[in-house]
């Protein structure tokens, strides 16, 4: 892979001068032979192509400073090759999210993914109404993640939140973040009280996505959620290309003028700054050896 793309100026958010992280990229290739997907989806998807290149070329046209390409599960399954290949070919700009499901093997395949290749957060998806979280491997991978210094992501259904909340208390040292709000369809007032108890636990952050924050409250729910989390525990992620709105930088933008009733500074937060602290301010991430796994201190983070 081509690193030349990486050298390019790091860019800032048009006409606010404020870092842009987007942390829910999908990418994926047409060079099959290297990088295989699999015979056939796990779950229902659409599939895409989105090559690293072409994905750097967007990020500068939306004046994107910085990514976390997260590995697309339907396409490749727990195959993190192409992620873990495409951060090192930018390490100034973007950082790669191992995605695994919780399983007896899948703590060996999180300890190759974090120390051998290096990837900067670990993702585990239980996301079916029928599974349930295996408390054991999960326990464990969660233990790596720390032992890595490294975030983990939970993919999952809304009756798992409790079990996420309980992960998140246990490994306190570890930034523990809840994707997609876990997976709420109650109306505003439902997904706050669910959502809301998760405030006391300082280490359990949310992600939202572009779909959530164009939903039909989307942005009251975001603003009550400011108001009981605090904007720093919030993270954006565009789910781009599954989320295309018409090009990555409308889709981008679009983002943005959802929330544009909130201050600027938990905007801020919110599109760039809680993430920027959490990948992005630790430059050790952009070339971490096995042997040397950068020091877990919470402190790091915040």
């Amino acid at each position: 892979m081509s690193t030349s793309r990486g050298r390019r100026p790091i860019t800032r958010a048009s006409g606010e001068g404020e870092i842009t992280v987007d942390t829910h990229v999908h990418l994926s290739t047409s060079d099959l032979l290297r990088y295989p997907r699999l015979a056939e989806f796990r779950f229902e998807s659409r599939d895409f192509f989105n090559p690293v290149g072409s994905f750097l070329s967007a990020m500068n046209a939306a004046d994107v400073t910085y990514a976390t390409i997260v590995q697309p599960f339907a396409l490749y399954g727990s195959d993190n090759s192409y992620h873990a290949d495409s951060a090192i070919s930018c390490p100034r700009r973007l950082r790669a999210i191992c995605g695994l499901t919780p399983s007896e093997d899948a703590p060996a395949s999180a300890r190759f993914w974090l120390f051998e290749r290096g990837m900067a957060g670990l993702r585990l998806y239980v996301g079916s109404e029928q599974d349930t979280l295996p408390g054991t491997p999960l326990d464990t991978m969660t233990a790596i993640a720390a032992e890595a210094a490294v975030p983990v992501t939970v993919v999952t259904s809304q009756q798992h939140i409790g079990t996420v909340a309980t992960l998140a208390i246990r490994f306190a040292g570890v930034p523990v973040i809840l994707d997609r709000l876990g997976g709420l369809r109650e109306g505003v007032e439902g997904r706050l009280a669910r959502l809301a108890p998760l405030a006391k636990i300082p280490n359990l952050y949310l992600k939202v996505t572009t779909a959530e924050l164009l939903a039909p409250g989307g942005p009251e729910l975001i603003a009550m959620l400011v108001a009981t989390f605090g904007a720093s525990r919030l993270l954006w992620g565009s789910n781009f290309p599954l989320t295309n709105l018409g090009g990555y930088a409308r889709t981008v933008a679009l983002s943005r003028s959802a929330l544009s009733d909130l201050t600027g500074g938990d905007r801020r937060e919110i599109f760039g700054e809680a993430a920027r602290r959490i990948w992005f301010a630790r430059p050790e991430y952009a070339r971490r050896t096995p042997s040397r796994p950068a020091p877990l201190s919470m402190g790091n983070w915040h």
